[in-house]
């Protein structure tokens, strides 16, 4: 199996943390490059693992990585992930895939017609007890869902993620959908 060169653009989400320390562990990973305009917020990590670095996540683009993982703010993830899937590059996306649905159907696309692989990071999907509660479903032994109650024992990044204007945009998408 190549090995894989894997490329991060943005640390705005402080899960790009996490997907950094998973992927310099992999040996299936040959190499992980930065893009982020934001010097300050990830110069440790660059200098800890001898990462290459990128201000512009467009050079990283043309650089020879062959997937990248956005963890940009939700408003920069389709013009990222549009842009990636036009070079050519794999793209993981942290979620919210996008703002509205004309945004996501053109990543899809564009992700598509490029013959590149589009993927959104949602992996509590994959937690064993959510697989097994799925299966329940599915074999009739919860009855009727009526409603579902979930938690995120996560925090609250503050900042662009509060945002109002990406905030409205993003309401009005689940309103449209509904």
């Amino acid at each position: 199996m190549k090995p894989i060169k894997i490329g991060m653009i943005s640390f705005a989400h402080s899960h790009a943390f996490a997907y950094l320390r998973e992927l310099v562990k992999l040996p299936e990973v040959s190499s992980v490059s930065i893009a982020d305009e934001n010097t300050q917020r990830v110069a440790e990590v660059v200098s800890k693992y001898g990462l290459t670095y990128y201000v512009d996540y467009k050079e990283l683009l043309n650089s020879d990585v062959d997937a990248v993982i956005i963890c940009s703010e939700n408003a920069h993830h389709a013009k990222l992930t549009i842009e990636a899937a036009q070079s050519g590059r794999h793209v993981l996306c942290e979620k919210p895939l996008g703002l509205s649905l004309e945004e996501m159907d053109l990543m899809i696309e564009t992700a598509a017609s490029n013959g590149v692989q589009l993927m959104t990071a949602f992996p509590c999907r994959f937690l064993p007890s959510v697989i097994e509660a799925k299966k329940a479903v599915d074999r009739g032994e919860i009855g009727t869902i009526v409603a579902i109650k979930g938690t995120n024992r996560g925090t609250m990044p503050g900042d662009w993620f509060i945002d109002k204007s990406c905030l409205v945009e993003a309401l009005c998408s689940i309103i449209r959908c509904m």
